[in-house]
């Protein structure tokens, strides 16, 4: 999206997605050791429109000044607030399962360092940076930072979002770790 709107050249989507699994990857291992469910309370996870409005906004007007990228995101992610909204039992659920859901999960989670090496014995790129072309740092980070608001699709990004946990030191906690087993920028 971004290499579109600064009408830069752009590496395979495939092989972008690849890279990325392996910050996401560590972005699950997140979950696993620290969501702890009697530290969420329900009431601070559904923000209003109007709260996250602007963020949407905001993540978008670096790429495209004019705000149509923005508008668009935003037209999607406003679909899914409300969606979320009607999901507050299912949420609540979920917490007061967490142990049973983690057993789960876990079983079909590929660790970070899985997922790099995998790619590495491919001989697929592993970091942005090794992308043809490369994804500069700065894009990358900006990418995986705010993957949650260019949709209308319900992410793990969004369940950390909602919870309080996405904001720039955990995206770079969770490059570092990334970069630890092989992959990330």
């Amino acid at each position: 999206m971004s290499a579109v709107q600064l009408e830069r050249p752009f590496a395979f989507h495939g092989a972008q997605v690849g890279v990325a699994t392996i910050p996401v990857a560590a972005a699950w291992e997140a979950l696993f050791s620290r969501l702890d469910p009697a530290k969420i309370d329900p009431d601070d996870c559904f923000p209003e429109p109007e709260e996250v409005e602007p963020v949407v906004r905001e993540a978008f007007a670096e790429i495209d000044p004019s705000g149509q990228v923005g508008e668009e995101c935003w037209s999607d992610y406003s679909k899914k607030i409300e969606r979320w909204k009607g999901c507050r039992p299912q949420f609540e659920g979920f917490l007061e399962n967490w142990p049973r859901y983690k057993d789960e999960l876990r079983e079909m989670v590929v660790p970070p360092e899985r997922l790099g090496n995998a790619l590495k014995e491919s001989g697929a790129p592993t970091r942005f940076g090794e992308l043809n072309p490369p994804i500069p740092e700065e894009t990358a980070f900006w990418a995986l930072r705010n993957c949650h608001l260019m949709r209308n699709r319900f992410t793990l990004a969004d369940l950390f979002f909602f919870i309080g946990w996405w904001d720039d030191g955990f995206v770079a906690r969770l490059f570092d770790r990334a970069r630890s087993a092989g992959g990330g920028l």
